[in-house]
């Protein structure tokens, strides 16, 4: 199950049937059977009267390691991608990167734009509850790009289906769409009227796909729009800057994810032995000086960083164990 994204990957670029059915069972199988990995004093579960008195082959839950959540996650959107580049034989491919430290061999995606059935640039977008099924069996998987939404949903059951997913308006509007344009088992359609409801309702096939593409649609990304903007630029070598004092080594950086999206963080690497607390005064621009304390180690702070707001000056000082106040040198911060 470490290697479920990899071997669907595979099985459709070598349409292998056994490594598609090993790669499926990897994740489908995982959360329809899995009894759970995590034996701690973190979950009692199986110790309830209900678990004990049944064989494992009847137990109806499932418990996971907290410390793997976030693999978790990655694997389901990992088996997602893939499936969908499976199924829509390479039409639908969106590039991942590999995911270090960690035993699940998961790609995570979505910081470069992908294809979908020849028509690029588009970004994979699947925020939460974007999407309302009411099958199932049906996955979906969307994305955006130059004024369309991309839509695709496929069946994993054995038989056909009916199924109707309903779009949340507040993330993607389809009442001004212009065209919309369909894709049944990779095969494009004519090119059909345009829709201008939330709602679609169509047929599957067994294990079948179907595909849309809504021109004009109006997409509401919110975060992911900030991150991938291609205005925000690198941050440059002004936003970082480090500085020796009497208690110890001040840093101080900007972190930055994208547009509207920096902080600034500054910590000391003074030791709490030596330190009863730090203080920290800083200002943007012309702004009024602030002032934020810390009294637990490690002492550090994030204060708010505005875009085009000026120059972030920080003036970093302790109270030390001998009750006495060291200051550092002032330092500035430019992205």
């Amino acid at each position: 199950m470490n290697h479920h994204g990899q071997l669907m990957r595979l099985a459709a670029l070598s349409q292998d049937d056994f490594l598609r059915t090993v790669a499926r069972w990897g994740m489908v199988g995982r959360f329809g059977n899995y009894a759970g990995d995590n034996r701690s004093h973190l979950s009692l579960i199986t110790e309830s009267p209900h678990a004990v008195e049944r064989p494992v082959w009847e137990w109806n839950f499932a418990t996971v390691n907290p410390g793997h959540a976030w693999e978790f996650a990655g694997e389901l959107i990992d088996f997602l991608v893939s499936d969908a580049f499976d199924r829509s034989n390479g039409a639908i491919t969106f590039p991942g990167r590999p995911l270090p430290g960690t035993p699940f061999r998961v790609r995570v995606y979505g910081d470069r734009p992908g294809r979908f059935y020849g028509e690029e640039p588009v970004r994979l977008w699947l925020p939460r509850r974007l999407v309302t099924s009411d099958n199932r069996q049906i996955d979906v998987l969307a994305g955006y790009g130059d004024g369309t939404f991309y839509l695709a949903a496929w069946s994993q059951s054995f038989q056909s289906e009916t199924v109707t997913l309903t779009l949340d308006p507040e993330k993607v509007d389809l009442r001004n769409v212009t065209r919309t344009r369909r894709w049944n088992q990779n095969q494009p359609t004519a090119a059909g009227p345009p829709i201008n409801r939330q709602t679609i309702s169509f047929q599957l096939p067994a294990k079948g796909i179907v595909a849309f593409a809504f021109d004009g649609a109006r997409v509401r990304p919110g975060l992911q729009a900030k991150v991938t903007d291609p205005a925000s630029r690198p941050l440059g070598p002004q936003s970082f800057a480090r500085t020796a004092a009497s208690f110890g080594t001040v840093h101080a950086q900007l972190l930055s994810m994208g547009r509207g999206l920096t902080r600034a963080f500054i910590y000391t690497d003074a030791l709490p032995e030596a330190i009863i607390a730090a203080t920290l005064r800083y200002r943007q621009g012309q702004q009024a000086w602030r002032e934020a304390r810390d009294e637990i180690f490690p002492y550090e702070f994030s204060p708010e960083y505005i875009d085009g707001a000026g120059a972030l000056e920080l003036s970093f000082e302790v109270e030390t164990a001998a009750l006495k106040t060291e200051r550092a040198p002032t330092l500035v911060l430019l992205p």
